[in-house]
């Protein structure tokens, strides 16, 4: 161990002493996996360099009652029993055994980490089952003609998984899909409102608007995807095409130029130019 300083062993028993504390404060709040991190950030620096003697003889019997507070814990004591521990105590202060409880609490928090993990990793899948049993049960209404039901659970799938990317999307186009555009333009305003990159929203929305026959909404919605990804040859077709079904024969020109200036080979909009050229 490489020699220091006094005035580095005193600040290490500062750091270790505030580990200690925030370790004993954690434990009371039932904290369990920040203050056994917190102890093991002390027991490390202990390790590690040593203290001045009149700290270490605070500091110790600090860590001492960690230990014992630790292992007289109600939160520790249920978790060593889930897994099966049952030598007692869990851990005892020794002066010179430092890195035997460090081992100990190391191995309880890696411990403490595999089991949450398993935990979230259930909990995700307990939510995807019922996210896509209202899916699922919610296309099966709608195209059985029972509208009201059908629409209510695609409705409550967006509302509870709003947060996860794809789902307010997809509920909006099983709504499409099945002969309701009203409501799924609804929820995928939403969607864009949400997860304003992801295209597929925007698309089914410019269907939804179709379906309703709202030029307007439509024309505004196409002008918003320009806005938002850019400037796109097929796109401007898109956009051309819808202008040659409403009639405004000047915009349908211009939009197919826009979009034959980017790709040549859209003989389409070549088409468009030609008609109204």
């Amino acid at each position: 161990m490489a020699a220091v300083s006094y005035e580095q062993a005193v600040e290490n028993a500062k750091l270790i002493k505030a580990d200690v504390a925030r370790a004993k404060i954690y434990l009371a709040r039932g904290d369990l996996l920040k203050s056994v991190e917190a102890f093991i950030a002390a027991l490390t620096a202990k390790v590690a360099a040593p203290m001045a003697g009149a700290d270490k003889s605070v500091i110790e019997p600090q860590m001492s009652e960690y230990c014992d507070e630790f292992s007289n814990n109600f939160q520790a004591i249920e978790f060593l029993k889930s897994i099966d521990y049952t030598e007692k105590p869990y851990i005892k202060f020794r002066p010179g055994l430092d890195g035997k409880i460090l081992n100990k609490l190391t191995a309880f928090r890696l411990k403490m980490l595999a089991v949450e993990d398993e935990a979230n990793k259930a909990a995700q899948a307990e939510r995807q089952a019922r996210l896509d049993d209202l899916l699922a049960k919610g296309k099966e209404f709608l195209a059985a003609g029972q509208a009201a039901k059908g629409k209510v659970l695609l409705k409550r799938a967006a509302e509870q998984f709003a947060s996860q990317p794809g789902v307010l999307a997809e509920a909006g186009k099983l709504m499409l899909d099945a002969g309701y555009p009203s409501d799924a333009a609804e929820v995928l305003r939403t969607a864009m409102a949400t997860f304003p990159r992801d295209p597929a929203p925007y698309k089914s929305y410019i269907d939804a608007c179709l379906a309703m026959g709202n030029n307007e909404a439509t024309e505004e919605a196409y002008l918003n995807v320009v806005k938002v990804f850019g400037p796109h040859p097929q796109t401007y077709l898109n956009i051309s095409k819808f202008y040659v079904n409403w009639r405004k024969n000047d915009l349908a020109f211009d939009y197919a130029q826009r979009a034959f200036g980017m790709d040549a080979n859209l003989t389409e909009a070549k088409e468009i130019m030609d008609r109204f050229g």
